[in-house]
Order: C-alpha cells, then structure tokens, then sequence
C-alpha cells in the first residue's frame, strides 16, 4: 500500500482531494496534516511515499519543509499543490527538493496523471 501525506491547512480543500484521492486510488493510505509542525511528526513517525504540499502553510512554508524532508528522507515524492501557478515558485519548488509542481486550479486529470505516473513508477 502506498502512503500518501496531504499537508494543507485549508480544511475544506484538504478534505475535498483527501475524498477525491481516495475514492480514485483506494490503495493509497491518505494521511493529514493542517501545518509545518504537524507533517514533520507524522513524516518521521510514518514515512510517506508520497507528499502532497501547500506552500502556504501557517507555520513554515511547504518550500521549507520540503528542503527539511528531503534532508532526512530523500525518496519521499514531494508534489508542491499550490493556488501560485508562477514560474518563480515552480523554480523555487524544484530548487528546494520538490519532484512535481502542480496549481491547484489545474483539472483533476493532470493531478490523477501525476499520481498514476509516480505509483507506476513505485511498482515499475
């Protein structure tokens, strides 16, 4: 079973991908995290294979943390979903360990293509 992470500190729009991943992909173990804080403790008590990250966040920002994840756990997949669809962030991301950058306004199909390529990937 693949575990996934979801860091997001809207609520309503963790809870909303959290459903739709789930119902898609019921073989992805969805875990939650509403800030900086709270993703590094359950990214060092359950390694994620995956992490989904705002970079917004009310504590760190998800760029942040994901330079601090990559430091101790490099094979995690870190997917940046963020409202900031600009190319200085995208740069920022990937600068900072991020393997994928996708808005959080793009169609579902792009996020459900990115997840199918990286769980292939994982088996593959």
């Amino acid at each position: 079973m693949t575990r996934a992470l979801l860091v997001e500190d809207d609520t309503e729009f963790r809870q909303c991908v959290k459903k739709i991943l789930s119902s898609r992909y019921p073989s992805i173990q969805l875990i939650e995290a509403r800030d900086g804080k709270e993703a590094m403790s359950k990214v060092d008590l359950l390694p994620p294979d995956i992490i989904f990250m705002d970079i917004q966040l009310p504590d760190k920002n998800g760029l942040e943390l994901t330079r601090m994840i990559k430091a101790s756990h490099p094979n995690a997949i870190i997917v940046i979903l963020s409202s900031y669809d600009l190319t200085e962030y995208r740069e920022a991301a990937y600068r900072n360990g991020a393997n994928y950058y996708i808005s959080k306004d793009s169609p579902m199909g792009e996020l459900y293509s990115l997840v199918e390529r990286i769980m292939e990937n994982q088996v593959g």
